[in-house]
């Protein structure tokens, strides 16, 4: 007895300090991360109060007639009534779709292709379908062209259809669309699609599908009874690096994965998703949005949010008067000036306004100008050189 008490002796007495190390390591792992994301920063963006950060290097992009390409040349494009509109990077170059008008009415589009080297090839020289989007591979685009009824008189909406970027040739079925889709992501075999229907027994019901080109097949993913009142008109966004879209469910949005359909995260009701980063892995969001007067495109947004894509986890917060104009409700999608914009995985940059003047018809934004923000440092910044910024920026392949 004697002999087993000596031996059980020295592991008695070493047990309190065993039972406080295991204690440490199961406290400490976990308020490290409690802490650390318990209150993300918020940033107050004045653009006067900023300093003065790098110059901007734009993409290719089109400015007044031509495309001025990422080496600094200038193709001209639009001449004898071509306009371009938008600019789209595809597979060897980019696809520009310029609008074509006689006697002040427009009578179709030309799409052509050009080369990272300045060279220029016509895809279409005559043809009804303007530019939308690129698919994933570079290699075809979803084209729209103008809903007519059986008499040939005009109708809300557009006829979508798949075309190849090599030679023009449409491939698959047609698709007649009463919406103007505020997310487009074009697959090689399938386009998702969100929109809120302008006709017919869903007017007025957000939805948001898959439509597959090669059968016509269209599978509802979501829908709702209405769009969320505090939110602006046309703003959702889908990402095929980060496998998630956004969706309306029930007077909010809700980003679910683009593979399962499984619900990831949802927004706050006057919160809407912008746009993703170009890897993925982070999303812009807004909220707060206020409109000059009931009747105006643009509005301004009062808080930009930045959130871990697929958690939704806050990274940063930031607070001032951001021009906001949904790019998706452009023709072409193109991403044109004064829209929120990832500049690379980090950063992005916005136009930011000092102030507001009220008056009878609503208000007014006054100062503003162009300002670089980066998540890792909860920094801000404005920009040197805001003319690049100008004219329409080249939109990536979806």
């Amino acid at each position: 007895m004697n002999r087993l008490r000596s031996r059980l002796l020295p592991v008695i007495s070493v047990l309190p300090v065993f039972v406080v190390a295991v204690a440490l390591a199961l406290v400490v792992p976990l308020t490290g991360p409690v802490a650390a994301h318990a209150a993300p920063p918020t940033v107050a963006v004045t653009p006067s109060a900023l300093p003065v950060g790098a110059p901007v290097v734009a993409p290719a992009r089109l400015l007044d007639d031509a495309l001025v390409l990422p080496s600094g040349r200038v193709v001209r494009i639009g001449k004898d009534g071509l306009q371009p509109t938008s600019v789209h990077r595809v597979r060897g170059g980019y696809l520009v779709a310029s609008q074509r008008w006689a006697a002040g009415r427009l009578k179709g589009y030309r799409v052509d292709l050009v080369k990272p080297d300045g060279r220029r090839r016509t895809v279409l020289r005559h043809t009804r379908y303007d530019v939308w989007r690129v698919a994933s591979d570079g290699r075809t685009f979803l084209g729209a062209a103008e809903l007519r009824d059986r008499k040939g008189r005009w109708k809300p909406g557009a006829l979508l259809r798949r075309i190849r970027v090599g030679d023009g040739h449409t491939l698959g079925k047609a698709r007649r669309l009463a919406a103007y889709p505020d997310t487009v992501l074009v697959g090689t075999t399938r386009v998702l699609l969100s929109y809120v229907p302008l006709a017919g027994r869903h007017q007025g019901r957000p939805r948001t599908e898959w439509w597959s080109t090669s059968t016509g097949r269209v599978r509802v993913l979501a829908r709702a009874a209405s769009r969320p009142r505090h939110a602006p008109y046309g703003v959702q966004a889908a990402s095929r690096d980060a496998r998630a879209y956004s969706a309306t469910e029930r007077g909010r949005q809700v980003v679910r994965d683009l593979r399962t359909d499984k619900r990831l995260w949802r927004t706050a009701p006057d919160e809407s998703v912008l746009a993703f980063a170009p890897g993925g892995k982070k999303v812009i969001t807004h909220a707060e949005p206020r409109r000059p007067d009931p009747e105006a495109d643009d509005y301004v947004a009062g808080r930009l949010t930045v959130r871990n894509a697929r958690t939704g986890r806050v990274l940063a917060v930031y607070r001032g008067l951001v021009a906001g104009f949904g790019p998706r409700a452009q023709p072409g999608g193109s991403l044109t000036s004064r829209v929120t914009r990832w500049e690379s995985e980090d950063t992005f940059l916005m136009h930011a306004h000092e102030s507001l003047e009220s008056h009878e018809e609503g208000f007014t934004p006054l100062g503003g100008t162009w300002v670089r923000c980066r998540v890792s440092t909860a920094r801000c910044e404005r920009v040197p050189n805001p003319g690049v910024l100008a004219g329409t920026w080249v939109t990536p392949a979806s």
